[in-house]
């Protein structure tokens, strides 16, 4: 072997061997890409998850399954009456979620209602975080008009529409999370016998990573 030959292999030699030791010290830097999910760790909600553990349908890759629950503080129009207003509920978790709730009447409603348009009220809330380990509700309380109140006063059963926007800009592990879902509000005057309202009452409304439990309720109404 030649005295040049030999001087190029070993200059090759030596750039391989630095090469080596950048890509060593970057995977041991903050900046790596511990789960391999495609984003650095410094701007990883969740760097040592695995990429697999989730889908992106359901929340940031590599971050625990989100799941969100929409419903209505009274489903009673009873109840309805002697608060005065309505109240829907928003909440995620484990992150925190902003949710922008819209409540409406349909053209049915309001003329039953004395209304001069659909929108009754929207209001944009940040869910906080609650002493437990999750976020508490998000929580839209709307005044219902005097008028409105009388009337619903005499009715056995009124529907409402709900619209509820969420998102997740301040959740590092949710920011994925961007939807809307509506729903139809069913107020009338059963009882419930337990927490849980009649069926065909209230509002329930679910997305994200179903309970064991409820499995088969929770893919139906997360189908919608």
């Amino acid at each position: 072997m030649s005295h040049a030959v030999r001087r190029s292999l070993l200059v090759l030699l030596a750039v391989a061997a630095v090469s080596v030791a950048v890509v060593g010290a970057a995977g041991a830097q903050p900046n790596g890409d511990s789960d391999g999910d495609g984003v650095v760790n410094s701007q990883d909600g969740c760097p040592e998850a695995s990429s697999r553990q989730t889908s992106p349908l359901v929340g940031k890759p590599g971050c625990p399954a989100f799941r969100w629950d929409g419903s209505v503080g009274q489903s009673n129009l009873a109840d309805t009456v002697d608060d005065g207003y309505v109240a829907l509920h928003s909440r995620c978790q484990p992150g925190v979620c902003t949710t922008t709730f819209t409540l409406t009447a349909g053209r049915k409603a309001r003329k039953t209602l004395g209304l001069k348009k659909a929108l009754i009220g929207r209001k944009t809330i940040r869910q906080k975080q609650g002493r437990g380990a999750l976020p508490d509700s998000a929580v839209a309380e709307f005044d219902l008009p005097r008028k409105v109140v009388r009337r619903m006063d005499d009715l056995d059963k009124i529907q409402l529409e709900a619209k509820f926007k969420v998102s997740a800009p301040d959740s590092a592990g949710m920011q994925a999370v961007r939807f809307t879902k509506s729903g139809t509000l069913k107020l009338d005057r059963r009882r419930p016998r337990s927490n849980s309202a009649p069926r065909g009452q209230g509002l329930r409304l679910v997305r994200g990573a179903c309970k064991t439990a409820s499995y088969d309720v929770c893919k139906q109404v997360n189908a919608n």
